[in-house]
């Protein structure tokens, strides 16, 4: 699978004990696999977060599946595999290393990461997104993307890549749990820079139309 890989960095998620009515994380897992292989988009879009709906329309997740026929199935195997482990705030790992995240929203347990990897680079905080889906999926074509060009030489290599980023694992878990719900981005020109926590920053450039990242203190 092209952008699918093994999770190589996990973010750690607490375990705290949820009473939750409602299906659960496997039952709900189980039907999106499900949905994957009918290729039924309105089944994910409603399984999926209320997040993912306000960027994601039915439509769009049609678009997708017709588009990526190879990649749906290859994911909905994947989706498929033995659960190895639960996380009882809706963290699922399955055998292979991959990871799904579901939120409990409007009382039923909803898909928030590890299904369909939309990533956009049209904004700043689209592209943020992106990096910390494609980080806790260890998916190092999709982080590529975001690297400026002035940096992308040293990163050619995947073992290098890797290295870089297992240094900056602190700040990128700071970062994501210290973010706003709805972070804003203060664009100027061809840069930007999205604040959160104590003054801390992540900052952006725009090359060729996408926005990457070019710091993350």
């Amino acid at each position: 699978m092209n952008y699918i890989r093994r999770q190589i960095f996990a973010l750690a998620i607490g375990t705290t004990l949820v009473a939750c009515a409602g299906p659960q994380p496997k039952s709900v897992l189980s039907k999106y696999q499900q949905a994957l292989e009918a290729g039924d988009a309105k089944t994910i879009y409603k399984l999926s977060d209320n997040d993912f709906k306000s960027i994601h329309s039915v439509s769009e997740i049609e678009g997708y599946l017709a588009s990526n026929g190879g990649d749906t199935q290859s994911l909905a195997e994947l989706l498929g595999e033995e659960i190895v482990a639960i996380a009882l705030r809706g963290t699922i790992e399955l055998a292979s290393g991959h990871v799904v995240h579901l939120i409990h929203e409007d009382g039923r347990w909803k898909v928030r990461a590890g299904g369909i990897p939309f990533d956009r680079f049209d904004s700043p905080q689209a592209a943020l997104n992106a990096f910390f889906r494609a980080y806790r999926d260890g998916r190092l074509e999709v982080l590529r993307k975001l690297i400026p060009s002035n940096f992308a030489s040293r990163y050619l290599d995947d073992t290098q890549l890797e290295a870089h980023l297992e240094r900056i694992r602190s700040r990128v878990v700071a970062a994501e749990n210290r973010l706003p719900k709805v972070p804003k981005a203060v664009e100027d020109g061809e840069t930007a820079e999205i604040t959160y926590g104590d003054g801390f920053k992540v900052r952006f450039v725009k090359e060729g139309g996408s926005w990457k990242i070019s710091d993350l203190e």
